[in-house]
């Protein structure tokens, strides 16, 4: 990546051409590989576009049906990978009629990670950044569902998926598959580890956060020790084979973490799973329980990841700050009222007042403040993990909009006030505080027509540039014409709109 950077950067960009006589300059080897080099990037890490994308689009929330269509039963519990198989009968009773003691008989291999750290002391992602790399050919909603489930653990815990560098080591490689179910390992398992993600039913928000937290460290939350006192687990209605997918888990390998049991987590597997005849499998002690969601992370899973992660009393870096604007209420008198009426002069002017009284019924017009929410961040920092990437690919002046809200400090606008509030007044606002005061104070008792003043209606909006339909690269009429445009080139999506008539 750090080759790319530096490409990026140079004047190659803009130089090194081929003029053929008469004809669009032709890229010479450097230039193309450095389009070449920005596409495979763009395939590999999410972009602006797909995190405003996931803003906006409509979050699924799976069926129990659809959820149970997505189990795996060749692997353990239907989505962990890493586990090997458990064939032998008197294994298989052991596990039900005495919880595991030895937890290398079900973690064979060192690098399989469960929750307990006393156990697996290293199996955790260091720092909560969590490496990542997507397989090429996702389609934008497949890229907006993985950027919800990012953004849902980037609002709720401090942990971060962050795209690889060349450092990395271990990463986890976020692909798709053709009727394999949704699967992960438990915990950083060393190296290129796997997230798989069936086509056309694993991409949604829910089912990818539940496997995102395998990756973290954690089992499913039926696995825990006292499970026993919280469900039912109903043998005569699962499927034969499957009764592996059901043990609890001594504390020397499963942590609860000192949390209660929760129904709601995104980690329970759901009533029908891995049901021989449509009816529960898991059946919640209490009635009014339900079990298995896989829309978003609960506040317990939350709490959990945060304290795994040792985050401490965490909480997002909030994009709003409290103003306030005004409502307006009106009474009606039928006594007569006195009315200090002031009017605003130009600025080098003097105020003047006129008093008048009368016995009409009158209105009287009051504003009171009210607390709103505007965007404003209280200290300047990046609020995406992938800033620095994206600044270093352009996006500062290519993904103007999402980079000036969300990137503010990779792109060099900390200056820059990024808010747009309003509020809205009956009259304008006097010039200075002193004359606002005093048109204030200067209606007497029994005021008939008075208006106190606030701010008028006002909009401040960031001075960042703002884009323009532009080819943003010498060589883009060129790889317009010879077909790039139909491409799924993403640099031809962002650096050459003219070229490709996407204005």
């Amino acid at each position: 990546m750090r080759l790319l950077y530096s490409l990026f950067h140079c004047s190659a960009f803009l130089v090194g051409f081929t003029l053929s006589v008469g004809v669009l300059p032709i890229p010479n080897e450097h230039a193309a590989s450095i389009k070449a080099k920005f596409d495979d990037y763009a395939e590999h890490y999410l972009l602006p576009e797909d995190f405003h994308n996931a803003e906006t689009a409509p979050v699924k929330k799976p069926t129990d049906a659809e959820i149970e269509s997505m189990q795996n039963s060749l692997l353990f519990e239907g989505d962990i990978m890493g586990v090997p198989e458990i064939e032998k009968s008197d294994i298989l009773k052991r596990l039900r009629d005495d919880p595991l003691l030895d937890e290398d008989e079900i973690f064979r291999k060192p690098f399989h990670s469960a929750l307990n750290l006393v156990t697996y002391p290293d199996k955790l992602w260091p720092e909560g950044q969590v490496p990542y790399m997507l397989e090429e050919g996702m389609t934008n909603d497949q890229r907006t569902a993985i950027a919800q489930a990012f953004d849902e653990y980037k609002t709720k815990t401090c942990v971060r998926f962050v795209p690889k560098t060349d450092d990395d080591f271990d990463y986890i490689y976020v692909k798709r598959n053709v009727a394999f179910g949704c699967s992960s390992y438990v915990g950083r398992a060393g190296g290129n580890q796997t997230v798989s993600l069936e086509v056309d039913k694993c991409f949604s928000k829910g089912i990818i956060a539940h496997e995102l937290m395998h990756a973290l460290g954690f089992f499913h939350e039926h696995s825990r020790t006292d499970r026993d006192d919280f469900v039912d687990i109903n043998e005569d209605n699962i499927r034969p084979g499957m009764m592996r997918n059901f043990e609890k888990y001594p504390r020397k390998i499963i942590d609860s973490l000192g949390m209660p049991y929760d129904y709601e987590s995104v980690m329970h597997y759901h009533k029908l799973a891995f049901s021989r005849n449509g009816k529960p499998t898991i059946i919640p002690k209490d009635n009014e329980a339900d079990v298995g969601q896989r829309y978003k992370l609960s506040e317990m899973d939350s709490k959990k990841v945060n304290k795994l992660y040792q985050c401490g009393e965490y909480s997002k870096t909030s994009s709003t700050t409290t103003t306030t604007t005004t409502t307006t209420t009106t009474t009606t008198t039928e006594e007569p009222t006195t009315t200090t009426e002031v009017e605003e002069k130009p600025k080098d002017k003097k105020v003047s007042s006129t008093t008048t009284t009368t016995k009409k019924p009158t209105t009287t017009t009051t504003t009171t403040p009210k607390p709103v929410e505007r965007s404003r961040n209280k200290k300047c920092e990046d609020l995406n993990a992938h800033c620095g990437m994206w600044e270093q690919l352009g996006h500062c002046q290519h993904s103007v909009k999402y980079m000036a809200h969300y990137c503010r400090k990779a792109c060099n606008l900390c200056e820059v006030e990024v808010t747009t509030t309003t509020t809205t007044t009956p009259k304008p606002v006097p010039r200075n505080k002193e004359k606002e005061n005093k048109s204030a104070s200067s209606t007497t008792r029994g005021t008939s027509t008075a208006t106190s003043t606030t701010p008028k209606t006002t909009t401040t909006t960031t001075s960042a540039p703002k884009e323009k339909c532009e080819d943003k690269n010498l060589f883009c009429s060129y790889w317009a014409k010879i077909g790039e445009c139909n491409s799924e080139s993403k640099f031809m999506k962002i650096f050459c709109k003219a070229s490709c008539g996407k204005c």
